[in-house]
């Protein structure tokens, strides 16, 4: 998650967009995996003006990063 937030290296960030807005960190609680593979992100620094469009494109690099680690039930 903190690779995530921190954003593509200087080579790739020239080829990808990064969804997740500037200065947003992983907050105290992190990133928790409940027992029945739910992940609950805490997030700090998110804007309450970011749109929806934003939001969703957020929650599609989320899904999509987290669901590629070995051990995900979508790389399963």
């Amino acid at each position: 998650m903190e690779a995530l937030l921190a954003g593509p290296s200087l080579p790739l960030a020239r080829a990808v967009t990064n969804a997740m807005p500037s200065g947003v960190t992983l907050g105290d609680e992190g990133a928790v995996i409940d027992a029945q593979g739910v992940v609950t992100v805490d997030m700090v620094g998110l804007s309450a003006l970011l749109g929806d469009a934003a939001r969703r494109r957020m929650g599609a690099q989320l899904i999509w990063s987290l669901s590629s680690l070995p051990g995900s039930p979508a790389s399963s």
